[in-house]
């Protein structure tokens, strides 16, 4: 995947600002580039209006176009429609969330739309998201205005890009990528520092193989010579053994209890 930064401010630059601890955005832009392939393009901070602001990521492939809002809060939210509602801790119960996210994401979207119909580009459809980074966010959706990514269902969406039905063939989507990021900074595939954490989609290292037992551990662990010739003339298993010594000691108590009725009678 191709990333385009349109604020002037590149993903290493990012990283090196906030002490290298990988934003909600940063965390995306990462595990995204790495799933898909050179036909997807991510446009990053592009502003169509200086009194709008800039809108959030843009995945745009053959597959379609994705306007991408990233929250890396976590906590309990209630979702319906473009209501947005947080579980509060002190007082319990929940609390309305202005702006709601979804009604911004919904409102980039539909600026992006416009903007893009104005320029003579006809788009099908772009469908809003929003990605939630941190798996301490437990979301509760009903019928959401918006896609819904926990970091959980990263994979899911990944397959739903891939599997979309092409909409736009090549030179489409360059048209549409000139037009958003005339003159956006270009990073190719390899050129990002990968991002250390434990929720992306890496394959995990091959395990590293176990030390050599020393000497010392090998001696503590030798059996006494009188154990090691008992064994080989009586190569019972250690569950064998085990069994044989209970079965010793009920017929000792047996006997010992058979004296002792003995005894009483006489």
């Amino acid at each position: 995947m191709k990333v385009h930064e349109c604020g002037g401010k590149t993903l290493e630059s990012r990283q090196a600002s906030a002490g290298r601890k990988s934003s909600a955005k940063d965390f995306l832009i990462q595990n995204l580039r790495k799933a898909l392939d050179n036909r997807f393009h991510m446009i990053c901070d592009v502003c169509l209006d200086e009194g709008k602001g800039a809108l959030p990521l843009i995945l745009l492939g053959p597959t379609g176009v994705w306007v991408i809002l990233t929250d890396d809060a976590k906590g309990v939210f209630r979702i319906s429609e473009t209501t947005w509602e947080e579980l509060q801790s002190r007082r319990g119960g929940y609390k309305t969330v202005y702006p709601s996210p979804m009604t911004v994401v919904l409102e980039k979207t539909q600026e992006l739309l416009d903007y893009l119909l104005s320029r003579g580009i006809k788009v099908p459809t772009i469908e809003p998201a929003v990605f939630f980074s941190d798996p301490g966010a437990h979301i509760e959706s009903t019928k959401p205005a918006a896609r819904i990514i926990p970091v959980d269902a990263l994979q899911r969406f990944l397959i739903t890009v891939w599997r979309s039905p092409v909409v736009f063939d090549e030179d489409e989507v360059q048209i549409i990528v000139n037009e958003l990021a005339p003159e956006g900074d270009e990073t190719e595939t390899g050129a990002l520092e990968e991002i250390d954490d434990i929720y992306s989609m890496r394959e995990p290292p091959a395990p590293k193989k176990p030390a050599e037992p020393s000497k010392l551990s090998l001696m503590a662990r030798e059996e006494p010579a009188l154990i090691r010739r008992i064994a080989q003339r009586f190569p019972f298993s250690r569950r064998q053994w085990i069994m044989l010594g209970v079965l010793l000691v009920v017929n000792i108590v047996i006997l010992v209890g058979i004296v002792v009725v003995v005894l009483i009678i006489t």
